[in-house]
């Protein structure tokens, strides 16, 4: 799954835009659940922020998952993207 963030991260930095992966793609076989959040922003913590106080990927972060993975990238533009894959098994 690290390698899942990562490398949509970095596909993201090089886009410059937000675009949701196709969950299943890079993920095990054993998987019971998946979810991922994506975001930018000038830094980690901005975009942690914006998670936070956005439903959706709020209960992504405090969800009940047991792997929870995360790609950070930059842009060409400077802006940081993050991407956090989460895992049941």
């Amino acid at each position: 799954l690290t390698r899942k963030a990562q490398r949509w991260a970095e596909h993201l930095a090089g886009i410059n835009r937000l675009v949701h992966s196709n969950l299943t793609d890079g993920a095990p076989p054993n998987w019971l659940a998946l979810g991922e959040n994506v975001g930018r922003g000038r830094t980690i913590a901005i975009v942690h922020v914006a998670f936070m106080n956005q439903p959706e990927h709020r209960v992504n972060i405090l969800g009940r998952w047991n792997r929870i993975c995360t790609g950070v990238a930059t842009s060409a533009s400077g802006r940081v993207f993050v991407v956090q894959v989460f895992m049941r098994i």
